[in-house]
């Protein structure tokens, strides 16, 4: 019988389900049984963050919520955040992951930024960051059809191809450090 390592995601997103088991699977190997069990976690920021530290926020408040699911703090616990960067009228989506074991350093890692037109984030803005993205934007002009993973669409990689990196550095780093 094979260990289990239980991982407890601050999300109900399918992709990041998938990034999450992918990492896994590449940083502990074929000889752990690993179960991701997904949590529906409000991040408390924005509909549509933007900058680092409302995306870092919310990444943490993920995370926080994971780590208060699990009270005997075996499981390793993960939040992810994504949001916009803007670069003087440049925008860049990028993903913050935030990975926690019990009492030990949070281990933080972010994705590479993905171009988003400055048409659609300039639009989401005019709407309200509050309750509108930059994705639902482009989504409703027709230029994807999925506003969860326009990452295909703009840049032919996926949201979860593009998780992964950062989720499998974030767990080697906690994986290094026990």
């Amino acid at each position: 019988m094979l260990p289990h390592l239980g991982i407890v995601l601050a999300s109900m997103s399918t992709i990041k389900v998938q990034a999450v088991a992918k990492a896994a699977k590449g940083v502990f190997g074929d000889n752990v049984c690993i179960d991701v069990v997904a949590i529906d976690a409000k991040s408390g920021v924005n509909s549509q963050p933007v900058g680092m530290n409302e995306i870092m926020s919310g990444a943490s408040n993920r995370l926080w919520a994971a780590r208060h699911t699990e009270p005997r703090n075996q499981r390793i616990c993960i939040g992810i955040e994504s949001g916009l960067l803007d670069f003087a009228g440049m925008w860049t989506d990028v993903a913050v992951v935030m990975v926690q074991q019990g009492s030990s350093n949070v281990f933080m890692s972010t994705s590479i930024g993905v171009p988003f037109p400055a048409e659609a984030c300039s639009e989401a803005r005019r709407r309200g960051f509050e309750t509108n993205t930059a994705a639902e934007v482009m989504a409703e002009w027709g230029i994807f059809a999925d506003a969860k993973d326009p990452h295909i669409t703009l840049v032919g990689q996926s949201r979860e191809s593009l998780l992964v990196p950062p989720l499998t550095i974030a767990l080697n780093s906690l994986r290094r450090a026990q």
